[in-house]
């Protein structure tokens, strides 16, 4: 059997013995209630937008959409994070679109993904003077916890009474 054969059919071997769905290039999405939203977040804080939304580049010129927040109030936070009230914090809010552009950055196939999606009670709240974020954080970059992973200002109190829970 020649080399390029035994390739060709350790290859299709493989292929055949992954899932069709790792070729897909598509989010896997899971819709969060409040209850996991605030369970699966590192830091929740109120805050209130302190400069319009930007877009920067990222790993493989990915484009992260982040908006400029000041900390007005800590529901929830992590020692390690850091953040109190008073801080300002850029987060990226587009994660599942960016997350799909870093993973089509090394396979150009793209690859399915685990992806977290949360349906606001306002789909406004970020127009509002305050709102509230869910974010998690990595060596000081926060992004949202999942896609729209922000709620009103209004929820703080059931917010907090999940957390006790």
């Amino acid at each position: 059997m020649t080399t390029s054969r035994r390739f060709k059919q350790t290859v299709a071997a493989i292929a055949l013995g992954m899932p069709m769905l790792c070729f897909a290039g598509r989010p896997v999405f899971h819709d969060l209630t409040l209850a996991e939203l605030v369970r699966t977040s590192n830091i929740i804080a109120v805050v209130t937008q302190v400069e319009p939304e930007s877009i920067k580049k990222g790993e493989h010129g990915c484009a992260s959409a982040e908006w400029h927040l000041s900390v007005v109030a800590m529901i929830k936070t992590s020692p390690e994070a850091g953040v109190k009230a008073g801080d300002t914090l850029d987060v990226r809010r587009n994660v599942t679109s960016y997350q799909d552009c870093v993973i089509r950055g090394w396979n150009a196939t793209g690859a399915s993904f685990p992806a977290s999606r949360y349906e606001p009670s306002d789909s406004d709240a970020p127009q509002q003077k305050h709102f509230i974020v869910f974010l998690k954080e990595s060596n000081r970059q926060f992004a949202l916890t999942a896609d729209l992973g922000f709620e009103s200002h209004t929820l703080r109190p059931k917010i907090e009474r999940l957390l006790r829970e």
